[in-house]
């Protein structure tokens, strides 16, 4: 069984490799990619998976992040943060901007929600920066 689910985060890792590889130069003007969306528990998985590969696909780029609203709390330094469910004690921290603390503070928990940030790679946590909630009660899984 581990052998299988090490052989998914593996296909995992190299499909969203390909995702996230980066913009081709063009004679137009940069355009920046749009922000790659996926859940909490597969970018857990895949850092849990190998931490340095994960880092190389995902530190630094905005990324789009679906799950459940596992807590949320306030720092010591005053940033808000919804921690997002994950991948076995592997959890995201979405650290929110300060206009959306008063919305992500409404958020319940167990909620499914959508937040937008820039991944700052796995401190403990994996920390997304100066989010934004983008949907909040969603359905499904």
């Amino acid at each position: 069984m581990q052998k299988l689910l090490n052989i998914w985060c593996m296909c995992v890792l190299l499909g969203l490799g390909q995702l996230l590889g980066g913009c081709e130069s063009t004679n137009e003007a940069f355009q920046p990619s749009a922000p790659q969306e996926f859940t909490a528990v597969d970018l857990a998985m895949a850092y849990q998976f190998d931490e340095v590969e994960a880092d190389n696909i995902f530190k630094d780029s905005i990324l789009q992040i679906t799950g459940e609203v596992l807590s949320s709390f306030e720092s010591n330094d005053g940033e808000f943060s919804l921690e997002l469910g994950g991948y076995n004690s592997l959890h995201v921290d979405c650290k929110m901007q300060p206009l959306q603390v008063s919305m992500a503070k409404a958020v319940h928990l167990n909620t499914k929600v959508r937040v937008q940030g820039k991944c700052d790679g796995n401190w403990g946590s994996i920390v997304l920066r100066n989010c934004t909630l983008l949907d909040t009660g969603l359905v499904g899984p």
